[in-house]
């Protein structure tokens, strides 16, 4: 497989870029839907293309330079992952997560990451314990200069460490599939005030209880530690909504006191 790049900016024009980007890692080795398949898929869990944008097929052939064949088998593929949604007289589109499943999402998280852990500090090697440390410091680093997308991809990479030193393979895929749900939120709990320092000490913690070979702490500290940033979540989503009501609220008219007709 080609060398990975850094993705561009999400600017409409940088959108675009970032799709071309994509494309030419997967064009030459896979035939022609898989390859649009692979491309859409990546653009769209690395946040390239952002829910609500359409997927035409005859745009999207243009940028790939492929019959809409291919991609409409592509686009089909997503529909049937949950990464597009079909919509009266707009098309298909990149799926929306509602606030439910986010917070389902997590439900699955904090049982997912709790036997991770359980399972990490029954064999981790010390190579992989000083990996874990070696990812903390580099979150704490990204927290402490408010790097989001650098928070985002080192946190789900410390994780996934973590599951990886348990060594179960059937939870890896669910892990790296929750994962994939994960990077496709619009925004961090990592970012909220504070968070980002405060999951470094958590992961403190939990590096301990690993390193201190003790299955039950290390899945309690897991558990606790998914389930603040679940709690973090709710008061995120609440302030969202709060807001919008606000903006709601000032852009409506003043029923009180109506506008005078003109002379």
């Amino acid at each position: 497989m080609a060398s990975k790049k850094p993705l561009r900016p999400r600017t409409k024009t940088g959108s675009l870029v970032a799709l071309t980007d994509l494309w030419k890692r997967y064009r030459d080795h896979h035939n022609a839907a898989d390859a649009v398949h692979m491309t859409l898929r990546e653009a769209i869990l690395h946040g390239v293309l952002r829910a609500g944008q359409p997927l035409g097929e005859i745009q999207l052939a243009e940028i790939f330079g492929r019959s809409r064949t291919p991609v409409r088998e592509a686009v089909l593929k997503l529909e049937s992952e949950g990464l597009a949604a079909r919509f009266p007289r707009r098309g298909l589109m990149v799926a929306e997560i509602t606030r439910e499943e986010i917070l389902e999402v997590y439900a699955v998280r904090e049982m997912l990451d709790g036997l991770s852990a359980r399972l990490a500090a029954m064999g981790i090697l010390p190579t992989e314990l000083d990996r874990l440390v070696w990812l903390n410091d580099r979150i704490r680093v990204a927290a402490a200069a408010g790097e989001r997308k650098a928070m985002i991809d080192l946190n789900i990479e410390f994780h996934e460490a973590i599951c990886q030193a348990g060594r179960n393979t059937l939870l890896q895929e669910f892990m790296r599939r929750i994962h994939e749900w994960v990077r496709r939120f619009e925004d961090t709990t990592m970012s909220y005030p504070g968070r980002g320092l405060e999951a470094c000490g958590e992961h403190d913690c939990l590096i301990e209880a690993i390193r201190a070979r003790d299955p039950d702490k290390a899945e309690r500290i897991a558990r606790e530690h998914m389930s603040r940033a679940r709690q973090i979540r709710i008061n995120m989503i609440h302030a969202a909504a709060a807001g919008s009501a606000d903006k709601l609220a000032r852009a409506a008219p003043d029923d009180h006191h109506p506008t005078q007709p003109s002379s």
